[in-house]
């Protein structure tokens, strides 16, 4: 008889010094997490069997992201707060375990994700304008590293501006851009601004605040409007 598995969804969020680790690194550390937390984790079969995790939507280095999704296996059910608390206890600071649930969709049918993008500037209100121009292009062609070497590629498909507000520091935008098969990384954009404005800009944080299906359902409810609140008025 086979053994039964229990497939669990977690949303974790990854700030501070931990986006400069690499995907590599967090997955050892996940895994490492995982076991001191003696959670029943499931496993492959054949001669190297490989911990049951699986990560969505991998996240380029130096972004933060208090979405992260990663699906664990278990050999057993356990509830979902102990889940959370057990490896909560055990993970570094700046990795956290925010919610546990159970899988609503699969990864494959995941289409895009919400960002917060914190840019500074002595000229906020021209940076903003200089964007918006770059916006209304109905092509936005870029230089995109592949396995074949350079090229030039169109990012401005899929590309939605949801939000943005000059604060008294920050000229913060609220943006959605395609995950999945057609990812386009946000720094595509933001290197294409500061080549394109006259107005020097540095960029300050991304972070990734949502993932969404292509029914446009958030994987876990009730955190985009708490997220975008606490990075606006940071």
């Amino acid at each position: 008889m086979a053994d039964v598995i229990w497939e669990n969804r977690l949303r974790f969020s990854k700030t501070g010094r931990m986006k400069y680790i690499s995907h590599l690194d967090l997955l050892q550390c996940i895994q490492r997490t995982v076991c001191r937390a003696s959670l029943p984790v499931a496993y492959s079969g054949g001669f190297h069997p490989q911990m049951q995790t699986l990560f969505a939507a991998t996240l380029p280095l130096g972004f933060q992201s208090v979405y992260e999704i990663l699906q664990l296996k278990l050999t057993e059910a356990l509830p979902y707060v102990m889940i959370q608390e057990r490896l909560n206890d055990v993970l570094p600071d700046g990795i956290r375990i925010e919610t546990v649930g159970a899988p609503q969709c699969t990864f494959s049918s995941l289409t895009s994700g919400d960002y917060i993008i914190q840019l500074k500037s002595a000229e906020l209100k021209q940076l903003q304008r200089d964007l918006e121009v770059l916006l209304a292009q109905s092509e936005l062609i870029v230089e995109k590293s592949s396995k074949k070497g350079l090229k030039q590629v169109d990012i401005r498909p899929g590309m939605i501006l949801l939000e943005e507000r000059v604060t008294v520091n920050f000229f913060c935008l609220q943006m959605n851009f395609p995950v999945g098969n057609k990812t386009t990384n946000p720094m595509l954009l933001l290197n294409l601004l500061k080549s394109k404005s006259e107005t020097r800009c540095e960029i300050v944080d991304v972070c990734r605040i949502a993932l969404w299906d292509e029914k446009k359902k958030n994987f876990f409810e009730k955190t985009l409007a708490f997220f975008l609140e606490m990075w606006y008025n940071k």
